[in-house]
């Protein structure tokens, strides 16, 4: 059942079926390796779906390729989920393509278990997606990778999402002040829960990082902070 509703699915993508505007494929459905192929093969024919949501599952490093492939191509897709805990090294695969992709703006890799090369990567692709005239990220969730948050000095280097979800990120003093240039960068939503071991000497960093240090500056876009 599940391969046939991949099937069925990446029909309606080929044929451009109105209807089908957001793909789910999280579990119980199937996104196996042949459901990868089917599912690319048909968002590169189409041009109105705008959200994959196909989390839940673990990816070989053929079908990272392979979706990689998809985001080079694709010009419709907005919203991108992708990918389970066992994810790691394999999401810079996945980076790869999207670094070439200008339509995402929004991306999940919550508890994918991002390395802190799969970090690295990450940013290096929001640099060069904005340089090819990407519009800025409105959410992109982070939380949940806490090797990725040694990798946070070239995230806060890279284009800032105006949503920025780091929740139980393993986050503490030393990354305060990557996350406060991150935020001041752009971010205008920042979810900061579940990391304890920040402190008050790392509030102290992240806002000393955000605030700006004349009186004529601009305040941070930051609005909103949990």
């Amino acid at each position: 059942e599940g391969e046939s509703a991949s099937a069925g699915f990446a029909d309606q993508l080929r044929a451009n079926d109105p209807d089908l505007l957001t793909l789910c494929l999280v579990p119980p459905k199937k996104f196996d390796p042949p459901d990868v192929l089917e599912i690319c093969d048909g968002l590169e024919r189409n041009t109105l779906c705008y959200e994959l949501l196909a989390s839940g599952h673990p990816l070989s490093d053929d079908s990272c390729r392979r979706l990689a492939q998809m985001l080079r191509t694709n010009k419709t897709l907005r919203t991108l989920s992708l990918g389970d805990s066992s994810l790691g090294d394999q999401a810079g695969l996945l980076f790869e393509g999207l670094a070439e992709n200008t339509s995402i703006t929004s991306l999940d890799v919550e508890h994918k278990g991002l390395t802190v090369d799969a970090g690295k990567k990450l940013a290096k692709a929001l640099i060069t997606r904005k340089s090819l005239g990407a519009p800025q990220m409105e959410t992109l969730r982070l939380s949940r990778n806490a090797k990725c948050s040694e990798a946070l000095a070239e995230l806060a280097g890279a284009p800032a999402p105006r949503e920025l979800l780091l929740c139980e990120g393993g986050l503490d003093e030393k990354h305060a002040a990557h996350v406060g240039r991150w935020a001041a960068a752009g971010v205008e939503d920042l979810d900061l829960r579940g990391n304890p071991r920040l402190g008050a000497d790392g509030v102290e960093a992240f806002l000393a990082a955000l605030l700006p240090t004349s009186s004529s500056a601009a305040p941070p876009p930051l609005r909103r902070l949990r």
